[in-house]
């Protein structure tokens, strides 16, 4: 699974709870912001949640169109979304690590045995988080939306091999990774 974005794009799911807050982690309010939605009106949705939060540097609003940035000459990238039942076993072999970027609540209650934590909301902009890229990573959360924004975002700041997983950790834990509770 795969999806098309322009280089240096957040992954900021349009639905759910916390979008302003979400993208304030994540932009900052000093920086300029393009808001690229499936239809303009998804985008104005989008761009009112960001000014509810305090986020005024909306620079614009457009639909997404990956041929036409081709087109124009800017760099259009895919992110992989990989499917759990493909993603256990290269745990299990250790050939790829797991970031899990749920709240410590969730964490505590169950997180696949190994993975690395990290609240979404304390990567912020990715600046100044050192991982170790000896082998690719993927980014986990509950359902998804967490996950895409904290891979984009780590895709932003130089590391390459990121991906998120599609669905969550439950889905993890379906098709046989090993969860453990965190002592409290």
């Amino acid at each position: 699974m795969s999806g098309e974005a322009l280089a240096g794009a957040l992954n900021l799911p349009a639905v759910g709870r916390g979008l302003g807050t979400r993208a304030g982690w994540v932009a900052g309010v000093e920086a300029a912001i393009v808001v690229v939605a499936t239809t303009i009106e998804a985008g104005a949705r989008v761009a009112a949640c960001l000014y509810a939060a305090g986020l005024w540097n909306l620079a614009g609003v457009t639909a997404a169109d990956p041929r036409g940035w081709a087109a124009a000459g800017l760099e259009v990238r895919t992110a992989t979304a990989l499917a759990p039942e493909s993603l256990v076993p290269g745990l299990a072999a250790g050939e790829l690590r797991l970031l899990d970027v749920r709240d410590s609540a969730e964490w505590h209650a169950g997180h696949v045995a190994g993975s690395l934590h990290l609240q979404l909301f304390e990567l912020g902009d990715g600046r100044t988080l050192a991982l170790n890229a000896d082998r690719p990573l993927a980014v986990a959360c509950a359902t998804g939306g967490r996950a895409a924004l904290a891979a984009s975002v780590l895709r932003r700041r130089g590391h390459a091999a990121v991906s998120r997983v599609a669905g969550g950790i439950a889905d993890l834990a379906r098709h046989g990774a090993v969860l453990v509770c965190a002592e409290t």
